[in-house]
């Protein structure tokens, strides 16, 4: 709660629960200082959590919220907006091209299967790989590093073919940081 506000809360962020003003005064705020703070095409993990956090939390205080006045509705809107464009235009860690071996393995529903492959691109939180099996975004698949068989689980999140029969899929890791065990303070962002 703020202190001094005796408005029902309407809404949960960062711990503290808020009215549906002060929900929205926050988030807007807090959007604005980070868009006028820019970040060489990386987010830094507070902001991630900040957005990971905001998103959600407005679409449940919209669907909870029966007496939201128009003016309120828009500026939830650009808030959504704002967020969605700081994301779609920032990473959360930087990348890092390289092509090492790896082993896919996928154990869902149907025909199990498995691949020698390689990585084209590394993240903290991830990787782009080679694929020549059909996935759907929403997958969850086991990627082992052929170097030290280190293995972690992670989610299909983006799918581009490169020809037919492969394709390049997005990866993020669902149980480990740092899979790669890279100093990524160090790592140099790079175009993808």
């Amino acid at each position: 709660m703020i202190p001094d506000c005796n408005q029902p809360a309407a809404a949960s962020l960062e711990t503290r629960t808020l009215c549906g003003h002060h929900f929205i005064s926050i988030c807007s705020r807090r959007l604005e200082e980070y868009a006028s703070n820019p970040t060489q095409g990386q987010l830094p993990d507070e902001i991630w959590a900040f957005l990971s956090e905001c998103t959600p939390a407005i679409a449940e205080f919209t669907s909870n919220a029966k007496q939201l006045d128009h003016a309120d509705r828009l500026q939830l809107l650009e808030i959504l907006l704002h967020a969605s464009a700081l994301t779609r235009h920032m990473r959360r860690s930087p990348r890092k091209k390289a092509s090492l071996p790896v082993r896919l393995r996928w154990e869902g529903f149907g025909q199990p299967w498995e691949e020698e492959t390689t990585t084209v691109t590394l993240s903290r939180y991830g990787a782009l790989v080679e694929c020549q099996h059909p996935v759907q975004c929403k997958d969850i698949l086991l990627l082992e590093r052929s170097d030290t068989h280190k293995q972690v689980r992670g989610e299909v999140v983006w799918l581009r073919p490169k020809w037919p029969g492969r394709q390049q899929i997005g990866i993020k890791f669902l149980d480990c940081e740092n899979f790669w065990e890279l100093d990524w303070s160090a790592v140099q962002h790079e175009p993808v």
